[in-house]
């Protein structure tokens, strides 16, 4: 197969953005954030976007609603801002995570789910690598890329869930 054109960078910031929502929206829904505390001095639209996240966490929610949810502008503002901070590399990473997905690069009903347990997806993995290598200017290893995918979502959902979490971002 022969080597794809590699892509700008300005063009992977949307896609990358939806990896970063899905993962902020799996954080919100965890049980440390039903805690009333974090609703006393947040706004209303950030209330909003817990309580949504809460739902998608429980698993009752339609695609329509992961898609109003996902263009909550709270949280696109949000991981706007976090996104102009990650080198080039990762945001092809994580868009091409999003693609597997969702072509349009959007939130997808799959993709949340496989950020719920990413370390158990080595075919996933496998087809990224494939793409990954096809447009990046780093030649790893399968294994080196599953490692570095895993450090990557490790690191970016316990940055989501603390100081890049868009309810302590309200607080200041």
């Amino acid at each position: 197969m022969a080597p794809q054109i590699p892509l700008h960078e300005g063009f992977l910031h949307f896609p990358a953005q939806s990896v970063l929502k899905a993962l902020q929206m799996n954080c919100l829904g965890w049980e440390d954030f039903q805690n009333p505390c974090f609703s006393e001095h947040i706004s209303s639209e950030a209330k909003f976007l817990l309580q949504g996240c809460q739902t998608v966490r429980k698993g009752s929610v339609s695609v329509t609603d992961i898609s109003n949810l996902a263009g909550n502008q709270l949280l696109c503002q949000h991981v706007e801002r976090i996104s102009s901070m990650l080198m080039p590399d990762v945001l092809l990473k994580l868009s091409l995570l999003t693609w597997h997905f969702d072509a349009s690069g959007t939130v997808s009903e799959d993709l949340l789910r496989f950020l719920t347990g990413p370390q158990n997806n080595e075919d996933v993995y496998k087809l990224l690598w494939n793409q990954y290598k096809d447009r990046s200017e780093h030649d790893v290893t399968l294994k080196v890329f599953i490692l570095e995918m895993l450090r990557l979502m490790t690191f970016l959902q316990a940055a989501l869930a603390t100081r890049w979490n868009v309810l302590m971002y309200q607080w200041q």
